[in-house]
Formats: C-alpha cells, sequence, structure tokens
C-alpha cells in the first residue's frame, strides 16, 4: 500500500528550487515527462509541494508522495497534502512541448485539444472517480487519514510561447467553466507554473528576511 512521506517544507530552500526550474525551462524549448520533468521534481521536494500553494486552506504542504498508488488501480504523478486540513492536490505532469496542448490539423484554421492535454485531464477525472468510488473504505481512511478529504487536480503542461492569445483564453475558459464532479481542474503551462510559483515563494516572510526586503 503506498504511503505518504511527511514533509517539512523549507521555503528558503523552494525559492532556490525555483530558480532551479526557471533554469530548466529556458535550457531547452521541449521537455519530456519521463526523462526531464519527474526526475527534476523528484530531486526537488520543496518546490514540489509548493505546487500546492495555489489550493485553497492547503497550507502546511506536510505530506507529499511520488507515483502515488490509486488502489492498484490508477497511477498519480505527484499528491501534496495537509494533514490539518485533510486538503489534497493530485498533480499529473505531461511533456512540455510545443503540441502539448495544441495541435494544429491540415485545413483547419482553429487548433484542436491536443491527445496529452486530453489524457491529462481524462487522467485526473479517472482520479476522482476510483477516490470517491473507494471513499468510504477502511482502506481509504487508512491511506488519507479520513473518510471526508479535499481533493483537488491540477495538469501542467507545454510551454506558454506556443499558445496566441486565442488559444491562451480556451485554455483558461476550460479551466474556469467545466468541472468535474463540482471539481475545477487546474490546468497550466510549466511557464506559468513557474510564474506562480515565483510571484509567491517571493512574499514568503521567511524568504524576504533572507533576501533583505
Amino acid at each position: 500500500m503506498k504511503h505518504f512521506t511527511s514533509h517539512s517544507f523549507s521555503a528558503v530552500q523552494c525559492r532556490t528550487q525555483v530558480d532551479e526550474l526557471k533554469k530548466l525551462l529556458d535550457s531547452q524549448p521541449e521537455l519530456k515527462e519521463r526523462t526531464d520533468i519527474l526526475p527534476f521534481f523528484r530531486k526537488r521536494t520543496d518546490l514540489t509541494a509548493f505546487i500546492a500553494s495555489s489550493t485553497p486552506d492547503l497550507d502546511r504542504y506536510d505530506l507529499l508522495a511520488y507515483e502515488f498508488d490509486l488502489f492498484g488501480t490508477f497511477s498519480c504523478d505527484v499528491v501534496i497534502g495537509d494533514s490539518k486540513t485533510k486538503r489534497f492536490l493530485f498533480v499529473e505532469f505531461e511533456d512540455a512541448k510545443h503540441d502539448s496542448i495544441f495541435v494544429k490539423r491540415k485545413n483547419r484554421d482553429t487548433p484542436e485539444w491536443a491527445p496529452r492535454f486530453e489524457h491529462g485531464a481524462s487522467q485526473v477525472i479517472d482520479w476522482f472517480w476510483i477516490l470517491s468510488d473507494m471513499r468510504q473504505t477502511d482502506q481509504f481512511e487508512q491511506i488519507f487519514g479520513a473518510r471526508d478529504i479535499t481533493m483537488n487536480g491540477m495538469v501542467i503542461l507545454g510551454r506558454s510561447d506556443d499558445l496566441d492569445i486565442r488559444e491562451t483564453k480556451r485554455l483558461r475558459w476550460r479551466q474556469d467553466k467545466v468541472t468535474t464532479d463540482s471539481k475545477h481542474i487546474s490546468c497550466l503551462t510549466f511557464d506559468q507554473l513557474y510564474e506562480d510559483l515565483s510571484f509567491r515563494i517571493c512574499n514568503f516572510p521567511a524568504v524576504r528576511s533572507v533576501e533583505g526586503d
């Protein structure tokens, strides 16, 4: 059975790891999930935990798991949890490539949603299903510490430079308007992830104190 690792979050260390994410994104225009992205985040637990900083009332980031087994049915790239509020963020990484979110088809002016995007979003939907289905079991309570938890999902893929204004709006609209079991699935590029994390970590009191702001 898969278990969480207790994590003691360091904002100062996370600040360094956020900068390392920027260097990775600047180093090459495309990144592969298995060979570039997952190994990078696995070595940077504070950065990984801080992905959940956008999730309401998930403040501690003190539970962390990589390649988390969901009842022998699915596998989640990363799960971040708050042991007190019982809120959990389930994260799916996909490739950071020019066609990860949209693909252009012959004789069509409007790009279609890419198979990688649809795969990632469908993964999160399946996770919500199995979690809901298993919610009242002893196994569920043993893993998550309660049967009443709050679940959030996120798909991270693609690069911002590959999206024009229209496709950026399409991505935002889909995230804001489409729900699964009354839950929104956050969808953002790796560049957006960096920008969001960089803004939030620079405003942490511990980081501001060290940097003299």
